[in-house]
């Protein structure tokens, strides 16, 4: 045994989950649940499921108002864009795009779309995700 290789698969799961089944505790104002709703809603996820989970981020809920508000107001700083970084901006959108996948969009030469792209970071309109992917913020 001790001399075969051993390959173990990862899979990488993500969840999410109210805390409650208003959804609003621990904001207690908000919240409709007695105690006993709230400890019987945490029995239903078993233990051993929940002790699998390594790492858990408790989310504050945002305003709507907290949710709309972009960092500075993207719509106005795309209208003072160049042509390329325009033609660049439009095509991009929330999901990662590469270089083909813009070129083939824009129609912009390569050396051209990667400029547009590196201001439009420097601008901060734009973020690089994964290597050489790229998504508006």
């Amino acid at each position: 045994r001790c001399k075969m290789p051993l390959s173990l698969d990862c899979i990488n799961v993500k969840g999410a989950m109210n805390p409650c089944r208003c959804g609003y505790y621990p904001d207690r104002k908000r919240c409709r649940c007695t105690l006993s709703e709230l400890r019987q809603y945490m029995q239903k996820f078993s233990r051993p499921l929940l002790d699998r989970i390594d790492i858990s981020v408790e989310v504050k809920p945002l305003s709507f108002f907290e949710a709309a508000d972009t960092k500075g107001d993207s719509l106005a700083d795309a209208s003072k864009l160049e042509d390329d970084e325009q033609v660049v901006y439009s095509c991009l959108d929330f999901y990662p795009k590469g270089f083909e996948s813009l070129s083939k969009e824009t129609g912009l030469p390569m050396l051209l779309l990667i400029s547009a792209v590196m201001r439009l970071c420097d601008k901060g309109l734009v973020m690089e995700t994964f290597k050489n992917e790229y998504v508006k913020i």
